[in-house]
């Protein structure tokens, strides 16, 4: 058994947001089964699947599908998963994607095409819920990003070294996302003041707890990440 990390090639913003993923296959391929796909070609990460082994899917998503190539503009986009034509069994799964444990999770368990499904059912949150501003400050989505690749490296990287199941790694998510995001929002608030209230920062905290309470395991609690 293996964890393989899907890291997405194609969009540059997921490029740099999955770097998470090289960090960790860095620290652990010489002492875990752990390996990455890293590719323009789709049929690299479809070839890649089998029912043994946990995969870690970082790309965009929506609650039917996971992209291999997505484009803003609404054309072009081309699926890597889809509730339409399903792929070989794809073993245990871990998507790092925008809303697919609504629909895009419950069939592949449900069609039996994998064990255990970790996934969001909301989006990954860079906007903000109460804002008296149109615009999405660029710094204030950084504070949000970082959070979010911090928490995953830590949480994947300890749920592979100890075997986590998908419950305690879903469970354990939901705390550190918590977590980070306040003691981060301290730091700000204590450190840079004028920043902490232009920029809006307190609703990092907003948009990390809508993230974390969309953490949705299906399947197979018990499966371990491995």
């Amino acid at each position: 058994m293996a964890v393989v990390f899907f890291r997405n090639q194609l969009d540059a913003n997921m490029k740099r947001f999955g770097k998470f993923s090289k960090n960790i296959v860095q620290r652990l391929s010489t002492s875990h089964n752990v390996r990455m796909v890293y590719s323009s070609r789709k049929i690299d990460y479809i070839s890649s699947l089998n029912p043994r082994d946990t995969f870690v899917i970082i790309s965009h998503g929506s609650s039917k599908e996971i992209y291999h190539r997505f484009k803003k503009s609404g054309v072009s986009h081309q699926n890597l998963l889809d509730t339409v034509i399903p792929p070989r069994s794809a073993g245990k799964i871990i998507a790092v994607s925008c809303g697919t444990a609504r629909d895009l999770g419950p069939k592949y368990v449900q069609n039996g095409l994998c064990k255990a499904y970790l996934g969001f059912s909301t989006k990954l949150h860079f906007d903000k819920k109460q804002s008296q501003y149109k615009f999405v400050s660029p710094y204030y989505s950084r504070e949000l990003k970082e959070i979010y690749k911090s928490v995953f490296e830590k949480v994947l990287t300890q749920a592979i070294l100890n075997k986590w199941t998908f419950e305690k790694t879903a469970r354990v998510m939901k705390f550190e996302l918590r977590k980070l995001a306040m003691q981060r929002l301290q730091k700000i608030k204590r450190e840079y003041p004028h920043y902490y209230q232009v920029k809006e920062i307190s609703q990092i905290l907003v948009a990390v707890a809508s993230v974390a309470n969309g953490i949705k395991v299906l399947g197979n609690s018990n499966e371990t990440v491995s």
